[in-house]
């Protein structure tokens, strides 16, 4: 048995090295792409919070929060647009919005934005949730550009304010030009009035007009939806329950026109941050050329007694999220040279004893996790490569 202790320490000893050594190469520079123009007294200013981005070839468009409110919601949505693969960028905020804009619009507040892009017709759409003076959900509204990202119209109306209190929208678009459904456009919202209940709206049009709020077939209730499509059109929502104790997801195949069950992923153990931190656990979700749908989300179960929490990542490999797939094949093509090969050439020796087996598979389990270590810290030497930028001073803001 020591043989096999001694493969342990060994293993251990170098896996311990080689987590050591991975940090941040600082040669990939921060551009700061926008500021906060508002000045009004009720928010919070030189913040710029929430962004989200979505990139179509060259084209990436992110679009933010602008003087956050600490009690929801921002003096209105911002907008920056690059067209080279983010070396330059404009950037600008959206008209018709809050009162706060230019020109101004009739709500309040303004929350929640999410970016995305109909190819069939060459739409950018910023989907947002707006806010009354009681800093309840308005409704859904759609801003709409037809240039690249660069000008912005007016919003339109995706779901009417009136009876509910509206939370938490998402939209995406189909992008797959296979797709029996490509330049769908899907939002996913929720009822918080109602307890939560899931609704979805479609497109058909790139934003101009939207179809009536369709529930789950289920009903249910739940918050953070984020859909995604697969190339099939296949429309999929991973979400949270409305307790946010589990995450889950539901689809539809036909284009929007009804949404299935819920589906359980997991359930979610999360700690209560000190403070009063507002940190809930919201999945985020993506999808890759393949049609694979990755979910995170902030889990404590990982660490000791659960006393904080940790990023949990869903997906078939760690190194198909890091969009690589060929570490894991060399990875088990190591094993077979490590261990099957070697296995195979002890029986054939005289004396062989079946102990010989169990040391042989220690130690290949061991180097071979050593090699997926040096494999890993390859691809993330190449995916966490960033510096601060001088005088880049993050906001000081709450989460919505």
């Amino acid at each position: 048995m020591r043989l096999g202790y001694r493969w342990f320490a060994v293993g251990a000893a170098s896996a311990l090295t080689l987590l050591s050594t991975i940090g941040a190469s600082a040669n990939v520079p921060l551009t700061k792409i926008s500021s906060d123009p508002y000045t009004n007294s009720t928010s919070q200013h030189a913040t710029q919070v929430e962004p989200d981005t979505f990139s179509f070839g060259n084209t990436i468009v992110a679009a933010f929060q602008e003087g956050r409110f600490t009690d929801g919601g921002s003096s209105n949505i911002g907008w920056a647009t690059s067209a080279d693969g983010g070396t330059t960028w404009t950037h600008g905020d959206l008209p018709g919005t809050t009162v706060y804009a230019t020109p101004a619009g009739s709500f309040a507040r303004d929350t929640d934005p999410a970016v995305a892009y109909d190819p069939k017709r060459g739409v950018w759409l910023i989907a947002q949730l707006p806010l009354d003076a009681s800093v309840n959900g308005a409704g859904v509204i759609v801003s709409r550009s037809t240039n690249g990202g660069t000008v912005w119209g007016n919003p339109i109306t995706v779901v009417p304010p009136g009876g509910i209190n509206s939370d938490k929208s998402w939209i995406v678009c189909d992008t797959w030009a296979s797709s029996p459904f490509y330049g769908n456009c899907y939002i996913q919202w929720d009822d918080h009035g109602a307890g939560n209940l899931i609704y979805m709206n479609t497109s058909t049009d790139g934003g101009l007009t939207w179809g009536p709020k369709t529930t789950t077939a289920q009903g249910i209730a739940g918050i953070g939806g984020q859909p995604v499509v697969q190339p099939s059109g296949t429309v999929v929502v991973p979400l949270d329950n409305a307790n946010e104790t589990a995450v889950g997801a539901f689809s539809s195949t036909n284009g929007g026109a009804s949404w299935g069950n819920v589906t359980t992923i997991t359930s979610i153990s999360h700690h209560t941050d000190a403070g009063n931190i507002r940190s809930g656990a919201l999945p985020t979700a993506e999808i890759d050329g393949a049609g694979k749908v990755f979910v995170a989300w902030s889990d404590s179960r990982f660490i000791r007694a659960g006393k904080a929490n940790d990023i949990v990542f869903t997906s078939s490999s760690m190194f198909q999220g890091l969009g690589n797939t060929v570490p894991p094949l060399l990875s088990s093509a190591s094993r077979l040279v490590l261990f099957a090969l070697p296995a195979l050439l002890l029986s054939q020796k005289p004396g062989f004893d079946i102990k010989l087996v169990w040391y042989l598979s220690v130690g290949s389990q061991v180097l071979q996790a050593c090699i997926n270590l040096l494999l890993l810290r390859r691809e993330l030497h190449k995916k966490l490569r960033f510096e601060e930028a001088d005088g880049f001073v993050p906001a000081s803001a709450t989460a919505s």
